[in-house]
């Protein structure tokens, strides 16, 4: 882009010298408005051709939106396709229960696909009677897995993913169960591994 600098130093060259006429004015004037037009044209070229890439990437399957995951003793690999539309941190008691832990870490999505790699025949999944509560899990060495409800609906836990993930989670549901300890946690010591 061409600055307020640029401007001025162009608007300066024309009426240098004592040699100030309409024409030269007009002149420079045209020159630093063709160099902004040329500057814009670039920049709308440099985010249009961006545009066009994801566009791209879209149609072909971005490797952004394909994440693979495994269990804790590697006989369960697998690779979801698609986005994640939202990233929850479920503090409901039976989150608690089979997570062992203050909350479950789930990604949602409606749109992705999830294609087992190895070992679909070690995947297990527990559905709690009278209610929507539903986990898959190794039978070796029970990790967590993904599972797929029925109607479209692919949950993911985070923490099975071996690939990074960039959204970061959407909100904590269901406080209103939280673990008595879960609160105030961030004014504890942190070690980077375990303390000595």
């Amino acid at each position: 882009m061409v600055t307020r600098h640029e401007l001025k130093r162009g608007a300066r060259e024309a009426i240098s010298g004592n040699r100030f006429s309409t024409a030269s004015l007009c002149v420079n004037t045209s020159r630093t408005m063709e160099i902004l037009i040329i500057r814009a044209l670039q920049v709308v070229g440099i985010v249009w051709r961006s545009i066009c890439v994801l566009h791209l990437q879209v149609i072909q399957g971005n490797p952004m939106n394909k994440h693979k995951g495994s269990c804790l003793c590697g006989a369960v690999r697998f690779e979801v396709q698609g986005g994640f539309d939202s990233f929850y941190l479920c503090h409901c008691k039976h989150c608690q229960k089979d997570t062992g832990s203050a909350h479950a870490a789930n990604l949602f999505s409606l749109s992705a696909s999830l294609t087992w790699l190895s070992g679909s025949d070690s995947v297990t999944t527990f559905r709690l009677q009278g209610t929507r509560h539903s986990k898959s899990f190794c039978q070796l060495c029970g990790s967590a897995l993904p599972i797929s409800d029925g109607t479209g609906l692919l949950v993911v836990p985070a923490g099975c993913l071996d690939t990074e993930v960039s959204i970061q989670p959407t909100a904590h549901i269901f406080t209103s169960s939280k673990a008595v300890w879960d609160r105030e946690l961030e004014v504890l010591p942190t070690f980077e591994s375990l303390p000595g």
